[in-house]
């Protein structure tokens, strides 16, 4: 039976290791080459014309437990030279990194915009939307503009003699002016709204090529005057994505038109940063209202009224949760709007439909007209039919019962 060698995996010294020499005195003569890298061994060991016969191909299976690490072997630090960086950029995990760099970069940026003009206040976006950014010039009741910040890197190439550095933009749209920041040397470049070419998304910037800092102050009051938006719709579409909104803004129209309108309710915005309710309604029912499809494969409808996910960093906190009064449902066949539920709090709590202290609020909804294939989605669609709207009477009624509307 073909059996592998243990010399391969176990930790114990090889027995070939009385043809080379000690560890001490190999290791001495291995960091006497001034190698600095593993590819550099590599190299080395490979010309076995120079390579001396006592000192092994593969010292960690020669040595075993003596053996600690191919830096230690050479004689180099492995620890690289750590990158310039904010001082509000925090250590993280794996996989989280280049969110907190970013977050802190940006946080960073505002304090030293403000600490050169108190007057431009700013919003954090939530991540996904074509900018991260919202700034605007005081009075309080003006509107916001966007911004996009990025943080421009050395670019990784050999024998960059040009000092060029490189950052990708996120945003398709016109009306969203970038900041690129160079972190080594505190210096900006600024992309202006309509002068940038929007097919493209990697550049690259020689570094003779950026500012001061001292400079965003005056380019913000130039976006500002130029391109400042003229109603909370139009910010809205300049920071979502083209397809999405389109189709969110067609249903929501529909359902304006035919049911809120004439019940009296008016419909505003509630905010586009909130993590929970998106919709004021009738000046104080806060609503979150959102646009669902069915699946051909599919016997119930899957619909998210807050962002769900198991990371604990990205789910919304109980507080925010908690900034809602109504989710409405609203069902998008093709082009058109087949139907709705509108779902008080207290019945998506009792129901298990959302859970505050784990900032979810997510579940599958069934409609009256869709045939229910097991148990548990006739449940469901027994108390969710009480909830469900396809006409405006029905709305009337419900309305009435909810409280939105005056009995």
């Amino acid at each position: 039976m073909f059996r592998l060698s243990r010399t391969i995996f176990s930790s114990r010294p090889n027995r070939r290791a009385k043809e080379f020499l000690p560890f001490e005195e190999a290791r001495s003569y291995v960091r006497s080459l001034g190698l600095s890298s593993y590819r550099e061994w590599c190299e080395w060991r490979l010309d076995t014309a120079n390579r001396p016969t006592n000192i092994p191909y593969h010292p960690s299976r020669v040595y075993g437990s003596d053996f600690i690490s191919i830096p230690d072997w050479l004689g180099y630090d492995r620890r690289r030279a750590e990158c310039r960086m904010l001082p509000s950029a925090e250590k993280s995990n794996r996989g989280r990194s280049s969110v907190l760099k970013g977050a802190a970069i940006r946080e960073q940026f505002i304090e030293a915009v403000q600490s050169l003009s108190p007057e431009i206040e700013f919003q954090r976006l939530r991540p996904g939307q074509q900018a991260n950014l919202l700034f605007r010039i005081k009075p309080e009741d003006s509107l916001w503009l966007p911004i996009q910040i990025k943080a421009a890197k050395p670019r990784r190439i050999k024998l960059d003699l040009s000092r060029t550095l490189e950052f990708q933009t996120v945003s398709q749209c016109s009306d969203v002016g970038v900041v690129a920041l160079n972190l080594n040397s505190n210096t900006i470049l600024t992309l202006d709204p309509d002068d940038r070419d929007l097919t493209k998304r990697d550049f690259y910037v020689q570094e003779t090529q950026f500012s001061n800092f001292d400079t965003i102050i005056p380019t913000l009051y130039k976006w500002w005057e130029s391109g400042k938006p003229k109603s909370e719709l139009e910010l809205l579409t300049r920071i979502t994505t083209t397809k999405r909104y389109e189709c969110s803004e067609l249903i929501t129209k529909q359902i304006r038109e035919k049911f809120y309108e004439p019940c009296g309710l008016d419909f505003v915005y509630w905010t586009v940063i909130a993590e929970t309710a998106n919709v004021l309604l009738g000046g104080k029912h806060r609503l979150v209202q959102r646009v669902v499809t069915k699946r051909a494969d599919k016997c119930g409808i899957f619909g998210v009224g807050f962002r769900h996910s198991r990371h604990p960093k990205k789910r919304v906190s109980p507080e925010a949760a908690n900034g809602f009064d109504f989710l409405v449902i609203m069902i998008r066949e093709a082009s058109h709007l087949r139907g709705f539920f509108v779902f008080p709090k207290e019945v998506l709590i009792s129901n298990r439909f959302c859970d505050l202290d784990m900032g979810i609020c997510a579940g599958t909804v069934y409609p009256p007209y869709i045939t229910a294939t097991c148990n548990k989605a006739t449940k469901a669609q027994n108390w969710q039919a009480n909830f469900y709207v396809s006409t405006l009477e029905e709305f009337r009624t419900l309305g009435k019962l909810l409280g939105i509307l005056e009995s």
